[in-house]
């Protein structure tokens, strides 16, 4: 997780991402969050991108988590290329 540009989770039953989610959270990783239109597989995750974060986003799926997956990758690009350009203003020394 900590080497990929950003990471999508299918979220449709419980699998032992809690953990994962929670170190999404904490290293600040780009996450989109792929969940069935009933809810995912936990309550205890899903909360931080309502309002805390704008690094993680859900989208809900109908049947299939792929109706949203092109979506929820133009939404992780453009969160990274954002980051990009932030980071590379306030530090003189990444390339431009």
């Amino acid at each position: 997780m900590r080497l990929a540009k950003f990471c999508v989770m299918v979220d449709r039953e419980a699998s032992g991402h809690l953990n994962e989610y929670q170190l999404a959270q904490l290293n600040r990783t780009v996450l989109a969050r792929l969940t069935p239109e009933d809810g995912g597989s936990s309550r205890m995750i899903g909360t931080a991108e309502m309002i805390d974060v704008n690094y993680i986003e859900e989208f809900e799926f109908e049947i299939r988590p792929q109706e949203r997956l092109s979506e929820a990758v133009d939404w992780a690009e453009e969160i990274v290329s954002k980051r990009r350009q932030k980071y590379t203003e306030m530090y003189d020394w990444r390339e431009r």
